[in-house]
């Protein structure tokens, strides 16, 4: 809305506009408009999710899967097999992705940084290859290795993958997307490896 700072209300697919008649009418030359107030509301499906996974999270039974206390270390590869990198890494990005696939005491481990960059075309950073590379080792070690990456928005995921299809087959990826998001949205390249059931993205058959 041109009218507000920012263009704000800033409005997605399915939230909700509520518009309510005074029932007064304003006559302006020859046009008649109508008074009236005008209620926003934000999609709480999002909102809902999170709840429900904090909730999941904080069960017994799914503390120790999502936290472990004793991994197992025979299929993580060793700091030198990350020699046959795929990506080109500078000194202090082996270092991080050799601590990772080590894991030095119980996972997760927390690996700060933006995770693409705007450089005539967006790209992984240097966080970001970091990620890929270690994701690419794990699971050229073993087929049995379960992986779940998790962005901040939608662009930042879309190159991630993009960078993973060039070492990973597209089959044994699967990327998740919101139901409401559009699916012009999504690259093409990218597509083979949702799910979609027109009109919505779905997560599961």
């Amino acid at each position: 809305m041109d009218s507000f700072p920012e263009n704000r209300p800033f409005l997605l697919s399915r939230d909700l506009v509520y518009v309510r008649p005074s029932g007064k009418n304003v006559v302006q030359a020859l046009y008649i408009t109508l008074s009236g107030a005008v209620f926003f509301s934000f999609n709480r499906v999002c909102l809902k999710r999170s709840h429900q996974v904090v909730q999941y999270a904080s069960d017994a039974l799914f503390r120790n899967f999502l936290f472990p206390d004793c991994v197992s270390r025979t299929s993580i590869p060793t700091a030198q097999a990350l020699l046959s990198a795929c990506h080109k890494l500078d000194a202090d990005q082996l270092s991080a992705a050799r601590h990772i696939l080590s894991i030095q005491g119980s996972p997760p481990y927390l690996v700060a940084g933006q995770l693409c960059v705007e450089r005539n075309a967006f790209r992984p950073s240097k966080t970001g290859v970091v990620v890929c590379e270690a994701v690419h080792q794990l699971c050229q070690m073993s087929t049995e290795n379960r992986i779940l990456i998790c962005a901040h928005n939608n662009h930042c995921w879309d190159v991630l993958m993009r960078s993973l299809l060039k070492v990973i087959p597209e089959s044994d990826m699967f990327r998740a997307n919101a139901a409401f998001r559009e699916i012009d949205g999504v690259p093409e390249d990218i597509l083979p490896s949702c799910l979609y059931k027109e009109p919505y993205f779905s997560s599961s058959n």
